[in-house]
């Protein structure tokens, strides 16, 4: 039996420790001077969670503003999408908080996590959990706090996702209407601010 294939888009601020989170799951593996991600990165993980193996594609995102024009072709298909924020920098916890609203209509049927990074820097934390817990119970969304460097909660998220992916039923594609002015404006300003 072919092992199933899942999505997973990871999206965020730049420099809110997205590839570092990546990295830690398929490497188990943390570089502090990593460098950015310019467009897009892919790689692929099996995991073995309580059920039969899954494979999770992996497509790190570029955080940089330049490229933020790409992400709804990779969103749109996805299974399960993961907005990072820094739980050090709150202006990536406000980006996380507009990425989640717009996803809701890029990709109304994927399972949405989000996840605080860089927990190992607690005393520098600048959006609380309890925040960030209130959010995501709101919007219905996985939540953790993770930190690639001591791989805190990392395989923990991402074995969650597995557990859960295979159950998630993707409604069938729903047909998409000529976007009003106003929409595609929204769109637009979210998707090239700064």
């Amino acid at each position: 039996m072919a092992c199933p294939q899942f999505k997973v888009v990871v999206l965020g601020d730049f420099m809110a420790g997205k590839t570092s989170l990546v990295n830690r799951f398929t490497r188990a593996s943390f570089d502090p001077d990593i460098l950015n991600t310019v467009g897009l990165d892919f790689q692929v993980k099996k995991v073995r969670a309580s059920q039969d193996p899954v494979k999770l594609e992996l497509w790190d995102t570029a955080g940089d503003p330049r490229f933020r024009s790409l992400i709804p072709q990779y969103v749109s298909e996805a299974d399960a999408l993961l907005v990072v924020y820094d739980i050090t920098n709150l202006e990536s916890f406000a980006t996380a908080r507009r990425w989640v609203l717009d996803l809701e209509d890029l990709a109304p049927s994927a399972l949405l996590a989000l996840v605080g990074t860089k927990v190992d820097r607690g005393s520098a934390r600048a959006v609380s959990k309890e925040e960030a817990q209130i959010f995501s119970e709101a919007k219905k969304m996985i939540f953790a706090e993770t930190s690639a460097k001591t791989g805190e909660n990392v395989d923990a998220l991402f074995e969650e996702l597995s557990e859960l992916l295979p159950g998630h039923l993707r409604p069938a594609p729903r047909r998409m209407e000529e976007p009003s002015q106003n929409s595609e404006r929204r769109r637009c300003c979210f998707f090239h601010m700064a």
